[in-house]
């Protein structure tokens, strides 16, 4: 329209929800939202879903996707008119967001999941053909919740998926989507994986979470020293 913005408005499952695109007429960037209305209660489930895209600079971006088993809760576990999990609320945002690149000839995208372990599903390729986007779509929509959260593993595969070369001036902008509904659940003690929830006492279980959440900051670190990437965890 004239103020440089798309809306479009649509039902999925009892619940309404709004998407808006817009455009910044001097920069050139597009942002997305979506929001979510839950008994007549706007929820914003991607407040900032993608970076700036700037045409005339090439991006990457790996997208690192929670399918652990809590991904398979309700939304609104309180509102028995809804029945939409998180996974495919989930799903339904990631899948509008690589509509923002259906003209891009210049983003490429990786995709992850993660839970109990990590599946590198999409290496780091261009989407820049409808037929691209669909098929990555379709990928998508195989995800299935299972497991626990392995974040720090997730964000290990994207610091492996961006090793080449960078330079700042001549360089895709890179960018790493973190896409969680909560917390890491799996870490490492002598070089072996801990699954939290296996542990017996409440105890060993907190010093499990927080043994993976210093693991997940570890690699989170590395990623944006090492391959100067800016990650956003949604």
């Amino acid at each position: 329209d004239e103020n440089n913005q798309y809306t479009e408005n649509f039902n999925n499952n009892g619940t309404k929800f709004t998407q808006i695109i817009t455009k910044d007429p001097i920069t050139n960037s597009i942002s997305f939202e979506i929001i979510a209305e839950i008994n007549g209660n706007p929820r914003k489930l991607k407040a900032t879903l993608a970076p700036p895209i700037i045409q005339t600079n090439p991006i990457d971006i790996v997208l690192l996707f929670d399918t652990s088993t809590s991904m398979n809760r309700r939304v609104a576990p309180n509102d028995p008119s809804n029945m939409q999990t998180k996974m495919e609320a989930a799903k339904i945002a990631a899948k509008s967001f690589l509509d923002q690149f259906a003209v891009a000839d210049n983003t490429r995208i990786a995709i992850v999941t993660y839970s109990t372990s990590t599946d590198i599903l999409r290496p780091l390729s261009l989407v820049s053909s409808e037929s691209e986007i669909n098929a990555t779509k379709s990928l998508i929509d195989t995800f299935t919740p299972n497991g626990s959260t392995n974040i720090g593993d997730s964000l290990k595969d994207s610091n492996n998926i961006l090793n080449f070369p960078y330079e700042e001036s001549t360089s895709p902008k890179r960018y790493v989507v973190l896409l969680t509904d909560g917390q890491p659940t799996v870490t490492y003690q002598s070089g072996s994986p801990i699954v939290c929830s296996s542990l017996l006492t409440s105890e060993d279980k907190e010093e499990c979470v927080q043994s993976a959440k210093n693991y997940s900051m570890q690699q989170a670190n590395l990623v944006k020293t090492n391959r100067k990437a800016t990650i956003y965890s949604i």
